[in-house]
């Protein structure tokens, strides 16, 4: 540490900073076959080095903030402060996630102390150490827990389903009516199930319905255009000339 005394925060962090280099790691994952850093080990050593600084940090308040039906984000408040002299306010998010047997008062309370450690790594720069026995994290954790999750292969993609026919007594131009009670001539049938038709009166788009086959009855004939009057259009009588 500098004989001088630190006037500020910043000057008092930089000396901490350099009185650290690394932490050994002191913890195993047997499952996933890695090394790590407790959070008593990051907490102790870190604790050492800030209070020769003459640095404090404290916890402020707390905001729970839910984020999804098995997640919430805890927002903790902290303070750094420089024994005489200044403090420094600041805030940071973590994520706590409810897994199986570990409810949510668990997951937060996690979520606190991982929050910490991860606090004083970032406060005092510590390396990661990619060295075996040296730094928070290790190198060898995320290639062991990626070879230890199982591959998820794409699901198949679903065709959609082959429309189905439907036993009619009608067809595309068949006169009919409809339950609303309009006449027309079915000039479309569709739909999944081939159940869908389109009747037609007129050219206009409220000349039209769309209805199902169920609905529809045959409709009346339609009329016949009269025979042409063959008859000349004047009696004899009245021929001018």
């Amino acid at each position: 540490m500098p004989a001088t005394k630190p006037k500020t925060v910043f000057e008092a962090l930089l000396g901490a900073q350099k009185a650290l280099e690394g932490i050994e790691k002191n913890g195993r994952n047997d499952f996933h076959n890695y090394d790590y850093v407790t959070a008593e080990a990051m907490i102790s050593a870190c604790r050492l080095v800030l209070h020769e600084a003459g640095l404090v940090l404290s916890a402020g308040d707390v905001e729970l903030i839910p984020c999804a039906d098995d997640m919430m984000i805890v927002r903790i408040g902290r303070t750094l402060s420089l024994a005489g002299a200044e403090t420094v306010t600041f805030t940071r998010d973590w994520p706590a996630v409810l897994s199986k047997g570990r409810p949510m008062d668990k997951a937060v309370a996690g979520a606190l102390t991982a929050d910490l450690s991860y606090t004083l790594r970032d406060l005092l720069l510590i390396p990661r150490g990619d060295e075996e026995g040296v730094g928070l994290d290790d190198t060898k954790r995320s290639a062991a827990e990626a070879k230890s999750e199982p591959r998820r292969s794409a699901p198949a993609k679903r065709s959609a389903p082959a429309p189905v026919a439907v036993d009619s007594p009608f067809q595309k131009g068949d006169r009919v009516e409809t339950s609303k009670g309009n006449v027309g001539d079915i000039f479309w049938i569709g739909g999944d199930k081939g159940d869908r038709v389109g009747v037609s009166w007129g050219e206009g788009d409220d000349e039209k319905e769309w209805t199902f086959l169920r609905f529809l009855k045959p409709g009346p004939a339609q009329e016949s255009a009269p025979p042409p009057n063959h008859a000349p259009p004047y009696d004899d009588a009245e021929i001018p000339f």
